[in-house]
């Protein structure tokens, strides 16, 4: 995939003007219109902000191949018995992950498709409750419901963006995001 085609995708997924995407990248805005016009190639650097600004699967961004985001792959062993049961989650439902005191962990079971393909139905997000640790997966609360959706820092709050394309992104103003926790890991069903 080229240089070109990776911002141009990128920009389109996230829903980000040429300003903002630069804003994002600590870039100039003509350094993104170069690269998506094809006059100059993605720095290093400007890739290693890419992977690292919006959860990029490093993979995707050389090749073009994979899932374009990245989750966290690596699950601590000591985790392992606290996901007991944790299929039976209920749905729209945060919960503590049994036999994670200390770590406070949280799951929420996904629903809908609005995170595909990173996350299906059915998925399992787990959190440690936090406050904002930069762009990426984070499960939020709107009312009494939960959500998990990609944020990504935007001048004006937060971008708040789907992996599912057919939902557009959004912007919300900083007070106004209900952030539980940025997800550590998931549990996918294959």
């Amino acid at each position: 995939m080229r240089d070109s085609e990776v911002v141009k995708l990128l920009r389109e997924k996230t829903q980000l003007n040429k300003k903002d995407f630069a804003a994002l990248l600590g870039v100039s805005p003509s350094a993104i219109s170069n690269v998506e016009t094809g006059e100059r190639e993605l720095s290093k650097s400007l890739q290693l902000k890419l992977v690292e600004k919006f959860s990029l699967n490093p993979g995707w961004l050389l090749t073009g191949e994979g899932d374009m985001f990245a989750l966290p792959q690596r699950l601590d062993e000591k985790l392992v018995p606290c996901l007991e049961g944790i299929w039976d989650c209920p749905e729209d439902r945060l919960v503590p992950l049994p036999g994670s005191s200390g770590l406070e962990l949280q799951a929420l079971r996904v629903t809908g498709d609005s995170m595909q393909p990173t996350l299906k139905e059915g998925d399992v997000a787990i959190c440690q409750p936090s406050g904002w640790l930069g762009d990426g997966l984070y499960i939020l609360r709107n009312m009494e419901f939960f959500s998990v959706k990609r944020v990504v820092l935007a001048p004006d709050g937060y971008r708040i963006v789907s992996d599912n394309a057919i939902y557009p992104a959004y912007n919300c103003p900083a007070e106004s995001l209900g952030l539980v926790g940025k997800v550590a890991f998931a549990l996918v069903r294959m």
